[in-house]
């Protein structure tokens, strides 16, 4: 493992013992609540938080109805804002989608988000406008809402609308996984602070960590 490397799986190991959840992951399900299926659209998002202390997203699971001949839709994690996109996509891929209803599961997303920062699941229909992705009303999740979109210049989100995902959380994407943190400088000062076993323990940790 080169020197980059091991400064990032550094950081997370230390946000995670800060956190005190390193083995506490989140799940959040409201695919149960999404009857409906879009029809009229090209493309839809789904907005959400990433939970405080589970910061990376390891997967997602939508649901989506037959089309009428088959195709694919493109899946991405992208930086959201109540207008639409605020950025560039964090992880894209593109899912085959066939005449049958399907639930495809996203894995392998690994993507390290920023709590209280808003993103959005989006999916682009590749211009296909009949009966389409799964939502429903008045949903359990409360941190975000469904949107909409016609030509991706302009989106259109309903605060009482949802669309039903599946997603799984975690403190750290899994060892190994390159993921997209600050860098070590900015977050191990904060972390000497808030370390209940002070610098002189924590001098001891890192040369042991280099020394794997």
């Amino acid at each position: 493992m080169n020197t980059a490397a091991k400064s990032r799986k550094l950081v997370v190991v230390l946000a995670c013992a800060i956190s005190g959840s390193a083995f506490a992951d989140v799940n959040i399900n409201t695919l149960p609540g999404a009857t409906t299926p879009t029809s009229g659209w090209i493309g839809t998002a789904e907005s959400f938080y990433a939970p405080a202390g589970n910061d990376a997203l390891l997967s997602w699971q939508f649901a989506l109805d037959g089309r009428s001949s088959p195709g694919d839709v493109t899946f991405s994690i992208v930086p959201w804002s109540p207008s639409g996109p605020s950025g560039a996509p964090l992880y894209t891929t593109t899912i085959a989608w066939g005449t049958s209803p399907i639930s495809p599961v996203v894995s392998g997303i690994n993507v390290l988000l920023t709590s209280g920062q808003l993103y959005a699941a989006e999916i682009d229909l590749q211009g296909y406008t009949g009966s389409s992705v799964y939502y429903g009303s008045s949903g359990p999740y409360l941190g975000g809402e469904g949107y909409w979109t016609m030509g991706y210049s302009e989106w259109s989100g309903y605060s009482y609308l949802f669309q039903g995902f599946d997603a799984d959380f975690a403190c750290s994407v899994p060892t190994g996984v390159p993921s997209a943190v600050p860098e070590p400088t900015t977050l191990i000062p904060g972390a000497l602070l808030l370390l209940p076993f002070g610098s002189a323990a924590f001098r001891q940790f890192r040369k042991k960590f280099r020394a794997t």
